[in-house]
């Protein structure tokens, strides 16, 4: 049995820092949920302040420039995209880092603890996307 503390998406606010999470969401899949949680956050499609983190629930095949913009200029973005694939993966853009999360993995974030904890470890990784490296030590191993 998993047990899961309640509010999990607070944590994204949390990542963001000082200033607000960045959301673009035209079709209103997120900022429902961050609203009923009460976090902060700028609403890219409306003004693109400067953040340290963005959620982009895009259906589109390219981020919009609003978001790309900024990635570029160093911001991070988790990019839930329409992918075919199962699996998110992390693309480097500039001075900014994007993990893309195929979007059938997070249908279920308004109801599931398992989902929005795996939104908040992609929000993680794309912030620290150093430590999604496999570890390589090259050290010659002394024996007894």
């Amino acid at each position: 049995m998993l047990a899961f503390p309640p509010n999990l998406l607070k944590q994204l606010g949390t990542l963001a820092g000082d200033k607000p999470l960045a959301v673009f969401d035209p079709d209103g899949q997120l900022k429902p949920l961050l609203k009923q949680v009460g976090i902060e956050f700028a609403d890219y499609e409306q003004e693109t302040a400067a953040s340290r983190l963005a959620i982009v629930w895009w259906s589109r095949t390219n981020l919009p420039e609003s978001v790309l913009s900024r990635v570029k200029k160093g911001m991070a973005a988790v990019w839930i995209h329409p992918d075919k694939s199962s699996v998110a993966y992390v693309v480097r853009v500039e001075d900014g880092v994007v993990v893309v999360v195929p979007q059938k993995t997070m249908t279920a974030l308004a109801d599931s603890p398992l989902t929005q904890q795996n939104l908040v470890r992609f929000a993680e990784l794309v912030l620290e996307p150093v430590t999604s490296r496999v570890p390589v030590d090259n050290q010659p191993t002394e024996r007894n």
